[in-house]
């Protein structure tokens, strides 16, 4: 959508991990954190939080050991170690994983959820680290005249006293 620089993927063990699972493209795509580093927003990528539906949810599920999610909004599978964990649901509940994914973009032939959810994950959870994030995430669009709208309440996130 925006044609920004972006890491070259396929070098990177984790989503040569996650290609290798032979899933559908169309049925899933990477939220969290590491669509950030993807962007060259992060430095540093953790692992692969996927979300999948269709046939990408049911070749997962062939991988591993389906468990209740954290937050017990789903089902979940974690794998290569811990390098990627693959949920049919996100965090809440209340995301439309077929939203996320049909409006996805396609970087490198892998779907990320837009920045626009990622911030509204990132003000929903309210960590620190998504505190860093969302600061990071201002200046990235800033510096590359994205049109992405800024929500009101991201600037108090990151000057509260921590």
């Amino acid at each position: 959508m925006f044609n920004l620089p972006t890491r070259n993927l396929a070098a990177e063990t984790k989503f040569q991990q996650l290609l290798s699972l032979g899933m559908p493209s169309g049925d899933y795509a990477i939220f969290g954190s590491a669509p950030l580093w993807v962007y060259n927003i992060t430095q540093e990528l953790h692992d692969l939080d996927v979300i999948a539906r269709g046939a990408a949810w049911e070749i997962a599920k062939t991988k591993g050991v389906l468990q209740p999610t954290k937050s017990n909004h789903g089902r979940e599978l974690i794998l290569f170690e811990g390098n990627i964990e693959i949920s049919n649901k996100w965090i809440t509940g209340e995301w439309n994983i077929n939203e996320l994914i049909d409006t996805s973009e396609i970087v490198q032939g892998v779907r990320l959820v837009n920045l626009e959810y990622i911030i509204r994950e990132k003000l929903i959870n309210h960590r620190e680290r998504d505190k860093e994030d969302l600061k990071k995430i201002e200046e990235f669009i800033s510096l590359n005249r994205l049109p992405i709208p800024l929500p009101s309440t991201v600037r108090p996130l990151w000057e509260e006293k921590i």
